[in-house]
């Protein structure tokens, strides 16, 4: 089964070059905010919709959004939403990344994204059941967010990917507090905070993303690019990296 392309998001990325940037705190300090506005499609994920007072490192556009819909965080994306609303009006699409807005399979993605949304009536893209079993087949696991982002570019016959901003929630294993594999968890999330004792690792295996991920550079080695943090934290030797000043 082929992977069904959404003719919007296919106009949109065809040919060109996208930086995809997560919320890790890894990227403070490098001043890579520059560097990510000169791609051509700057892509954020889910309650991330914009870095305010964070643009010097992350950037200062927002094109696309892929949000995965949970119903425990629909509050912060409206929120955020609503506090961004001149960059808002400037998003291309969002990619609704998942069809489980919660873990009991009760509640609906759209039907989230379309309650948060319906001030602004931005387009979606809703991955859907079938493009969803196809991920899972090949991942053997649910996928982070950012992960089936990533794999949802690669459908498209696109340029270049940049992925920053990604660490696998490495914080989290230093300081077993969810709050910490985000540079700015009290904005994003300040309707509905996070609770310290989440646990990112559960019902998402790590590991085999890392194997999934590191299989997708060799495969598509000319087009995907990786922060150094990133590749150091993968233990590979990827030609194609962006050496960021700082990688703690």
């Amino acid at each position: 089964m082929n992977y069904t392309k959404n003719e919007r998001m296919l106009n949109l990325v065809k040919g060109k070059r996208i930086a995809l940037i997560g919320p890790s705190p890894h990227l403070l300090g490098n001043n890579l905010g520059a560097y990510i506005d000169k791609y051509d499609i700057v892509c954020r994920i889910n309650n991330d919709v914009y870095p305010r007072g964070y643009e010097k490192d992350y950037g200062s556009r927002t094109d696309i959004i892929s949000w995965a819909g949970d119903t425990r965080y629909c509050a912060n994306f409206a929120k955020n939403l609503e506090a961004n609303k001149e960059i808002v009006k400037n998003i291309e699409i969002v990619f609704l990344s998942t069809i489980k807005a919660q873990h009991d399979w009760k509640g609906s993605v759209v039907e989230n994204f379309k309650s948060a949304n319906e001030d602004y009536n931005l387009p979606y893209d809703y991955i859907g059941s079938e493009n969803y079993q196809l991920a899972l087949r090949e991942f053997g696991v649910e996928p982070n967010s950012g992960q089936m982002t990533v794999w949802m570019f690669l459908q498209y016959p696109i340029k270049e990917l940049f992925v920053t901003g990604f660490s696998f929630y490495n914080q989290f294993n230093k300081a077993k507090d969810a709050k910490a594999s985000f540079y700015n968890h009290d904005i994003i999330y300040s309707a509905t905070p996070i609770a310290p004792t989440h646990n990112p690792m559960a019902g998402h295996n790590q590991e085999v993303q890392k194997r999934k991920f590191i299989n997708q550079l060799y495969t598509y080695s000319n087009i995907i690019k990786i922060d150094s943090y990133l590749n150091a934290l993968l233990g590979i030797n990827h030609f194609n990296i962006k050496k960021l000043d700082k990688n703690e």
